[in-house]
């Protein structure tokens, strides 16, 4: 992401690969308008339709698979940077609500038809005030998300909004024997994750294992670890804890091959990540 605020980006694809599994620092809504495509949060999948809304918190892994690519794959991307969106919030209204109730629930899906087209309106309307350079446009942007995040915000905490109900008739969660094994590397990522340990503590063969998990995923166990130990190092560095103490209890043998790891995955040294944290 380029800005410190807001980014928004309108696409049409044919014949798009398939996006790997991936992170990033910023909030992410996306508006699904035509083609054929899953959804993958972590190891829930969702079937699109047509105006469904996806929330994407800050560092959390998803990808997106396009099942039909002869079909024109249309969608609306909005990048938030969080400091921009803790800017507009208030003492009592906190924008960002939205995206930490869909990670506390692990329900990321909103498909209600009147929510929809509702934000559609908004994202086109922030969409065509993009480029403008008019007296009072930059107040009219702002405008523009601050609606986007409230009508979001006031559909999740009202009564028409069922977390759960939503995962349960929409979601399809990974194959069984790959959410144990994303569960287990969750809970174990200080200690041994090499396929073999993992593949003896979740009592499958490391074979099937590692072609399950390639197949699902797109992605190899090996990269899935090193993702998930990554963001774990992100998320102790904000809770301020030394870098030279983090390594190893986000499962690295060596501080070197953490600093590699972490600039190869993030563009940025852990150190320089530091700093930007420190800077805002």
């Amino acid at each position: 992401m380029r800005n410190n605020s807001y980014e928004i980006s309108h696409s049409r694809d044919i014949n798009l690969n398939n996006v790997v599994l991936h992170s990033h620092d910023f909030y992410e809504l996306y508006f699904f308008i035509s083609g054929k495509a899953v959804y993958s949060v972590e190891n829930l999948h969702y079937n699109l339709v047509s105006g469904d809304i996806l929330l994407i918190p800050a560092n959390v892994l998803h990808q997106l698979k396009v099942t039909n690519p002869n079909l024109t794959y249309e969608r609306i991307v909005l990048w938030l940077n969080p400091r921009y969106v803790s800017k507009l919030s208030t003492r009592q209204t906190d924008l960002s609500s939205c995206f930490f109730s869909c990670a506390s629930n692990r329900s990321y899906l909103i498909r209600d038809y009147f929510v929809s087209q509702k934000i559609r309106d908004h994202l086109l309307s922030l969409e065509n005030l993009q480029f403008a350079e008019n007296f009072g446009v930059d107040v009219e942007r702002e405008q523009k998300v601050l609606s986007i995040l409230l009508d979001i915000n006031k559909f999740l905490k009202s009564d028409e909004f069922n977390a759960p109900a939503i995962n349960a008739r929409y979601a399809r969660q990974s194959n069984m024997i790959v959410s144990r094994t994303m569960d287990y590397v969750e809970k174990n990522l200080s200690g041994d994750l090499s396929l073999e340990s993992i593949s003896e503590n979740i009592f499958v063969s490391k074979y099937h294992l590692s072609h399950l998990f390639k197949s699902e995923t797109n992605i190899t166990l090996h990269q899935f670890v090193l993702k998930k130990r990554l963001l774990y190092a992100k998320h102790l560095i904000e809770k301020g804890r030394a870098i030279k103490e983090l390594y190893l209890e986000c499962g690295f043998q060596d501080e070197s091959t953490f600093f590699r790891s972490f600039k190869a995955e993030f563009a940025i040294t852990p150190n320089q990540y530091r700093k930007l944290i420190l800077t805002v």
